[in-house]
C-alpha cells in the first residue's frame, strides 16, 4: 500500500473508531445520570456548557445536540491522533528515534538514567 494510501486508510480508521468509542461512552454516561437520578440528558448538557454556559441546563434538545455533536468531535480528534500514533508506533518512529513524535530527548529522560548521579 503507498504511502498516502496508508495515511488516509489511518485516518479513516481512527476517525471510526473515536465515533464508536464515543457513543459507546456517552450510552454510559447517559445510563449512569439516568440511574442516578440526575436526569437523563445531565452529560450533553455539561459538554455544550463549553459554548453556551449555564443556559444549557435550562436549554432544550438543541443544547443536547451541541453537547453530543462536541463530545463527538472530541472523541474522533483523539481516535484520528491515536491512530497516527499507532501508525507511528508499529513503523518504530515514536520512541527512541529523533524526529519522531516525542523527539529525541524524551526515551533518555525516561529511560536513559535521568536524575541519576554519575560521579
Amino acid at each position: 500500500m503507498k504511502p498516502w494510501n496508508a495515511l488516509v486508510s489511518n485516518f479513516w480508521s481512527g476517525l471510526f473508531a473515536g465515533l464508536i468509542g464515543g457513543m459507546l461512552m456517552i450510552t454510559f454516561l447517559v445510563l449512569q445520570a439516568s440511574s442516578s437520578g440526575l436526569g437523563t440528558w445531565l452529560p450533553l448538557q455539561i459538554m455544550a456548557s463549553l459554548f453556551y454556559g449555564v443556559r444549557t441546563l435550562v436549554g432544550g434538545i438543541g443544547m443536547i445536540v451541541v453537547g453530543l455533536g462536541i463530545h463527538l468531535v472530541a472523541c474522533s480528534l483523539w481516535g484520528i491522533l491515536f491512530a497516527a500514533w499507532h501508525n507511528d508506533l508499529m513503523r518504530g518512529r515514536v520512541a527512541g528515534r529523533r524526529g519522531g513524535w516525542l523527539g529525541g530527548g524524551w526515551p533518555t529522560a525516561v529511560g536513559g538514567g535521568a536524575g541519576v548521579s554519575r560521579h
